[in-house]
């Protein structure tokens, strides 16, 4: 059993995939709350597993999105997720949020072959995380050159950025900020719990899968360095002098 924990938006979401015995679980819990992801996280998780008559034991692995999202978001579901493995001795699947909306799409058939697809995740702050990917042969790669790695667009770059990447297909949440008559296709542009987009539609050959793919150490994703740095060294702030 798969134990999912999503907290990089406003949403707090926890899901379960997999099997125990002859239970087979696919289901998610979610809040809309904003704020406070450290103080519901905990109260989520215990909720679904007695829901379905679970523990802690019957844990496998753990699959958690790394982001992007609010700094302190991403850091209480990645953290979290490393104390569950550590107390539990299971492993982590790591996602992102673009993964999430890939999934959605491709099992909804809204993807073809060959496409161009750029994944926007609203970063608020007249700013947008994006990623651009290419699907070839049912798989996805980066599309590179020109972009490797997800990179931070202020959305008045959005329409030559996508221009420039060739895409033809458009998700995210900050496609909403993309000038009108883009000439592009759009999809998912709600944001919504990735939970609900990781598990619906899947079986237990998608979950072996994934648990090939587990490791013992997930990376958050922040994209955009966080807030507060100091202001000054702490061996410069401090005066030995008599």
């Amino acid at each position: 059993m798969i134990l999912l924990i999503d907290t990089c938006t406003k949403f707090c979401s926890v899901g379960l995939l997999g099997q125990v015995g002859q239970l087979f679980v696919q289901d998610s819990l979610v809040k809309d709350i904003g704020t406070g992801h450290a103080e519901t996280l905990p109260s989520l998780i215990q909720d679904i597993l007695q829901k379905h008559g679970l523990k802690m034991a019957d844990l496998e692995a753990l699959m958690v999105n790394v982001g992007p999202g609010s700094f302190a978001g991403v850091r209480v579901g990645v953290a979290t997720a490393r104390g569950l493995s550590l107390a539990l001795k299971i492993p982590i699947i790591s996602y992102t949020g673009f993964d999430a909306y890939l999934q959605k799409a491709h099992r909804n058939n809204l993807m073809k072959e060959g496409q161009i697809i750029t994944v926007l995740w609203d970063a608020k702050r007249h700013e947008v995380y994006g990623q651009t990917y290419h699907l070839s042969e049912g798989a996805f790669s980066f599309n590179s050159p020109p972009q490797k790695e997800p990179v931070i667009w202020h959305i008045d770059q959005l329409d030559e950025v996508i221009k420039k990447a060739g895409a033809n297909l458009v998700l995210g949440a900050g496609a909403v900020h993309l000038p009108v008559n883009t000439g592009v296709t759009l999809a998912l542009i709600e944001e919504l719990p990735t939970t609900q987009w990781m598990i619906e539609g899947t079986d237990l050959d998608w979950v072996k899968n994934c648990l090939l793919k587990a490791s013992w150490h997930p990376s958050p994703l922040y994209i955009r360095p966080p807030d507060a740095k100091p202001s000054v060294k702490l061996w410069e702030a401090l005066s030995f002098d008599d």
